[in-house]
């Protein structure tokens, strides 16, 4: 299987500063390079593509250096910042991930890929929901307890088939789109879940960047 890596960092993080989260140091690194370098090693995934916003583009420019990476311009929402991404990948399946996810490790790479199935159009990791998840009305009243056993916490990167993601953009507005899956679910597409990777945290808040910096330090002993 040949992939292209496509890596999301255009989100506009204002309290993160004028470059968003995805340049913000982690023991001296930047937290997008966590992510690139983790493609970089997978045998599976034959080119890099960074999707940066306007304001951190030149910052990002430093890595199109990198053999098989290359950085471009995203839009204006995550979903369609990933179809720029998808426009210019030359290989038949892209794997998509968040930039603010820098956890990710070449096993959980090859999970994702190795779950693949040519009856499917995805592969998504994630995790099984520990909490009691409630569904409320517009006045902030319960409507009702969700089945747990059911739900799942979604995370990226995600896998799939680079023709099916065409065929729905096509098809579908990305308003509101949260993440591929969406769109491949809206087409009646197949999407399999695996197992995610419990300490893949999307950074939300500072207080994930300590998280992020013990688990860091945890790996290295």
């Amino acid at each position: 299987m040949e992939i292209s890596g496509i890596i999301v960092g255009a989100g506009k993080s204002r309290r993160f500063g004028s470059s968003g989260k995805v340049f913000l140091k982690i023991k001296d690194i930047p937290v997008i390079y966590y992510s690139i370098e983790q493609f970089l090693k997978s045998s599976f995934i034959k080119e890099v593509i960074v999707v940066l916003n306007e304001d951190n583009l030149k910052n990002g420019n430093e890595y199109a250096n990198l053999k098989k990476v290359k950085v471009i311009k995203g839009g204006e929402t995550r979903a369609e910042s990933v179809r720029e991404g998808v426009k210019i990948a030359r290989y038949g399946f892209v794997l998509i991930h968040d930039a603010v996810r820098p956890l990710i490790t070449d096993d959980f790479i090859q999970s994702i890929v190795s779950s693949y199935s040519d009856d499917i159009d995805g592969v998504i990791p994630g995790i099984d929901v520990k909490y009691t998840i409630k569904e409320k009305d517009n006045e902030n009243f319960v409507k009702r307890t969700l089945p747990r056993h059911l739900l799942v916490e979604i995370q990226t990167p995600q896998l799939f088939k680079k023709s099916s993601l065409e065929k729905v953009y096509n098809k579908f507005s990305l308003d509101n789109i949260t993440d591929e899956a969406m769109l491949i679910e809206m087409s009646g597409g197949k999407v399999r879940i695996v197992k995610g990777l419990e300490e893949n945290i999307k950074i939300t808040t500072p207080l994930d960047l300590l998280f992020i910096e013990g688990a860091l330090t945890k790996r290295k002993k």
